[in-house]
């Protein structure tokens, strides 16, 4: 399974960029089924960046509802001054994937956006 960055290195030439972008795929059209946890499928969408990029360790959160989503972060050098960072969160929905990227120039997932899902649950 492979989750495609919504951005190309060759494509960023702003100086900062942040985005938040959302997708919802069909395991059944990805070869997958919905016996999967949101671990595995983390996992093996963390397997797949490192195949391109450096990533980070992979990490949990759960809402208050009891919902546990997985996140990681690949990075990946724009040149020698700046580095991009890409943090995957994945959570299984039975037959589909909730994927959420967020990419910036500053590793700071967890202070931006993390303490944003308190306020979701």
């Amino acid at each position: 399974m492979h989750f495609v960055s919504p951005h190309s290195a060759a494509a960023l030439k702003e100086e900062s960029i942040s985005k938040i972008t959302f997708q919802f795929s069909n395991n059944n059209t990805n070869g997958l089924n919905e016996s999967y946890t949101t671990k595995e499928i983390a996992e093996m969408s963390q397997k797949s960046q490192a195949e391109k990029r450096p990533t980070g360790e992979m990490k949990a959160f759960t809402l208050d509802d009891g919902n546990e989503y997985m996140y990681f972060t690949a990075s990946e050098k724009i040149d020698e001054e700046r580095t991009l960072y890409n943090t995957n969160v994945l959570r299984m929905l039975g037959k589909y994937t909730f994927l959420m990227q967020y990419t910036s120039f500053d590793d700071d997932f967890e202070t931006a956006i993390l303490p944003c899902f308190e306020s979701l649950s």
